[in-house]
């Protein structure tokens, strides 16, 4: 009954893990080809950043950035 009744509570997607376990270095190959070709963002910040956890949490952001550069100016 109090599952019922409580309020409506979210839940996050477990990105991190998909990025890490299963489509990660797809990814990576992805976001620097974008980052290498685009001129958009600096090369040494994401080579640097790599292993950083700010880095990791806007990996799906710079992912579907790529994602669309690739699509509408490649």
């Amino acid at each position: 009954e109090d599952i019922v009744y409580r309020k409506k509570q979210g839940f996050g997607l477990p990105v991190n893990e998909w990025f890490d376990k299963r489509v990660g270095k797809y990814i990576d190959v992805i976001i620097d080809e974008f980052v290498r070709e685009s001129g958009f963002i600096n090369t040494r910040y994401v080579s640097d950043n790599k292993c950083n956890r700010i880095y990791e949490d806007k990996k799906w952001m710079l992912y579907n950035l790529a994602a669309c550069w690739k699509s509408n100016v490649c």
